[in-house]
C-alpha cells in the first residue's frame, strides 16, 4: 500500500523546519532557530511533516509573517505609494524613501527575527 505523507523542510544545520520567503534575493528558505539562508535548490533537508514538527513551523511562520512585512529590502515597490509611482509608472524602490514610523517598524522587525 502506497503512502501520501506531507513533506517539508528543514535546516540542514539545526533540524529546524524552515519558513519559505521571497524577502531575502535567492534565499528562499529561512530558518528561525539558527537564521540560516539558502536557495530553492540545494539547501535543505527534505522530511515527513510529523505534529511534532508542525507544531514548531506553525508559531515559526506566524512570528516570521507578523514581522517580514515590515521589512523592505531591495526592489520592492508599495502599492498605492505616490513616492513609489511617477506618471502611473514604479520609478523608486520603496526602501529609498521609508517613512519615519515605516523606518522604526523595520528596525523593531529586523531585531526581533534576529537579522
Amino acid at each position: 500500500m502506497i503512502r501520501n505523507y506531507r513533506k517539508i523542510m528543514v535546516c540542514p544545520n539545526c533540524g529546524t523546519p524552515l519558513i519559505s520567503t521571497f524577502l531575502f534575493p535567492g534565499a528562499e528558505w529561512f530558518c528561525m532557530k539558527c537564521k540560516a539562508r539558502g536557495g530553492l535548490i540545494g539547501f535543505g533537508k527534505e522530511v515527513v511533516a510529523t505534529k511534532e514538527l508542525l507544531s514548531v513551523l506553525y508559531p515559526l511562520r506566524k512570528k516570521f509573517e507578523r514581522h517580514a512585512s515590515h521589512i523592505w529590502i531591495g526592489g520592492a515597490f508599495k502599492v498605492g505609494c505616490s513616492k513609489c509611482i511617477t506618471q502611473g509608472q514604479y520609478k523608486s524602490y520603496h526602501a529609498w524613501h521609508l517613512t519615519p514610523e515605516e523606518k522604526v517598524r523595520q528596525d523593531n522587525s529586523v531585531k526581533a527575527l534576529g537579522l
